[in-house]
């Protein structure tokens, strides 16, 4: 990575580089979405809930 500012009245006196190390740690995947539910509901659940 490369760091230095500048702005409208000056500038670094010289680039900065640096190694992030937070690239090489490998992140565990998200867990999966959960499964999508039809917002309808069939006669026989229906008549069940009621």
């Amino acid at each position: 990575h490369i760091a230095a500012w500048i702005s409208w009245w000056g500038k670094a006196e010289k680039l900065e580089f640096y190694n992030d190390e937070e690239d090489k740690v490998e992140r565990p995947p998200y867990p999966g979405k959960p499964r999508w539910c039809p917002m309808t509901e069939t006669e026989d659940k229906y008549l069940q809930r009621v």
